[in-house]
């Protein structure tokens, strides 16, 4: 009995110990747990900085051509187009050109060309329009006759006052009895008050609105100079410029042999 006994209170003082030991211990809670540091985020890469596209050629850049249309053959008629011209409609090309204006707007202009030119003219004009070299206007120079009077006693010189770019007028060069590139659609005058015609040995600059542009050391929005890019791109083509020429000068004329 003893022995037995003996056991039982072993036993009980075992089990007693194993309760104190487990109750010593330090039960781990939720709250008790450490975090596991948040994945570290990769650093994206920096946005690549790329410069915007040069403007390429498209069709809003270059115009179109056509053959005269009747109603502006009607208007030509005994104006830039005299009776007994050796030039005919047939000959001639109706381009429709978008070009910038002075305010830096994208507008239309219209221009009467010779024929075999016109797509290259269109070339040029397309050019033109990349560099965003603005054009005050551009229309065929039969709508300028209202503009005849005192000053600006001739078609020619009314157009040039309104600074107005147009090629075909069926002509002689001025003072002469030679026959005009313009009555051929072989020349263009390019914004002709900015870019005036001069004499400077006698101080006579037409249009005669035109005096303040005379003065060719000025670099002002539509002007032309010998070496810039309006220059080089006519001169490309085999184009010649009328600001080249020694005893005169023709800043707004550019001419194809």
């Amino acid at each position: 009995m003893k022995s037995k006994r003996h056991s039982q209170l072993l036993s009980s003082a075992l089990l007693f110990c194993l309760l104190l030991s487990g109750c010593g211990q330090k039960q781990e809670s939720a709250a008790d747990t450490v975090p596991a540091p948040p994945a570290t985020a990769q650093p994206s890469a920096p946005p690549v900085s790329t410069p915007p596209p040069k403007p390429q050629p498209t069709q809003s850049a270059k115009g179109t051509k056509t053959a005269i249309p009747a109603s502006l053959r009607s208007i030509m008629q005994g104006v830039s187009m005299p009776e007994g011209a050796s030039v005919t409609f047939d000959d001639l090309a109706y381009l429709t050109i978008p070009h910038y204006n002075y305010q830096g707007e994208v507008t239309q202009g219209h221009m009467v060309v010779d024929a075999a030119l016109a797509d290259e003219i269109l070339e040029i004009f397309e050019k033109l329009f990349l560099l965003q070299f603005p054009i005050e206007q551009m229309e065929p120079i039969d709508y300028f006759v209202s503009y005849i009077d005192e000053t600006f006693d001739n078609l020619d010189r009314a157009s040039m006052g309104q600074n107005n770019t147009s090629s075909f007028y069926y002509r002689n060069v001025n003072g002469t009895n030679r026959i005009s590139y313009h009555a051929y659609g072989r020349a263009i005058d390019i914004n002709p008050r900015t870019n005036p015609y001069c004499i400077p040995s006698s101080g006579y600059v037409s249009p005669a609105n035109a005096y303040a542009y005379a003065d060719r050391s000025q670099d002002l929005p539509g002007m032309i100079h010998q070496g810039d890019p309006v220059y080089q791109i006519f001169i490309e083509y085999g184009w010649e410029w009328g600001g080249d020429w020694s005893d005169e000068k023709d800043y707004q004329h550019f001419q194809k042999p």
